[in-house]
């Protein structure tokens, strides 16, 4: 869950700086708590009932994070989907625990932004995870303020940075067919059935179709790390993108409580 807009300030400030996705953040805690909540009571999320995932995942707990809009030289993250950057707005997408990608870059080096696409891109293309596998979903990077420094010195936008990520995430043929022959031969997914099948082992297979399906925004402390999260693709909604617009405005009147 992403907050974007004056609605993370709300609730005591939903937390985008250090640790933003660690402990220690109530809004942040209770707004994914709150969520998964909703999803158990009313949606029947129930573990090895309607939720059918083999190991779980501590971020079904809580997953919460705000953009850190006000330093990262991208617009709201909303703003992509067609809300005003005075709006405020949530952004949902299935997501794997974040994976570290390790970077630190030479201020006075201009090849450093191809360094820093290339070391996310490779992360994106993990071998083992869904999104090599299947091609849907969506990709969600996470940038620090050093990182996003060396896209803002490149000239680079957020819709570049997209492009060019779901350009270099890619994977081998032959890689797909030694480490796993019997999917990979069936069709890596329907739409993708026999269609591999006489490639040559260095033809290269893209992670994601769409670079749009790649979230990029700024959060976290300043550091080494930019946190890359591949989401699992499956069912017939492939983990798709939703967002919805925060009302802050509302009023609710509580039931039986005479004024």
């Amino acid at each position: 869950m992403i907050v974007c807009g004056p609605a993370r300030h709300a609730c005591g400030g939903i937390a985008s700086g250090f640790g933003a996705m660690g402990p220690g953040h109530r809004a942040n805690a209770s707004i994914g708590r709150a969520l998964r909540l909703a999803m158990i009571n009313i949606g029947g999320a129930r573990p090895g009932s309607s939720d059918m995932a083999l190991h779980g995942h501590p971020g079904k707990f809580t997953y919460c994070v705000a953009e850190d809009e006000e330093n990262s030289p991208f617009p709201g993250l909303h703003t992509t989907f067609g809300y005003e950057p005075d709006q405020s707005a949530v952004i949902i997408t299935g997501a794997e625990a974040p994976h570290s990608t390790f970077f630190t870059g030479d201020r006075d080096d201009p090849n450093s932004v191809e360094s820093l696409l290339n070391v996310i891109a490779l992360v994106m293309a993990n071998p083992g995870s869904n999104n090599v596998h299947l091609r849907e979903g969506a990709i969600t990077v996470i940038m620090n303020p050093d990182h996003t420094e060396v896209i803002r010195r490149a000239g680079l936008t957020r819709e570049d940075v997209q492009a060019e990520l779901a350009s270099r995430a890619t994977i081998s043929v032959g890689t797909m067919r030694r480490i796993n022959p019997t999917l990979f031969m069936q069709g890596i997914n329907a739409d993708d059935k026999g269609r591999f099948s006489d490639a040559a082992d260095d033809d290269l297979i893209h992670v994601l179709k769409d670079p749009n399906r790649v979230l990029v925004l700024q959060a976290g402390g300043s550091g080494l790390y930019t946190m890359v999260m591949p989401s699992w693709c499956a069912g017939p909604h492939r983990n798709a993108i939703v967002h919805s617009e925060i009302e802050l405005d509302q009023v609710c009147e509580i039931p039986g409580m005479a004024l």
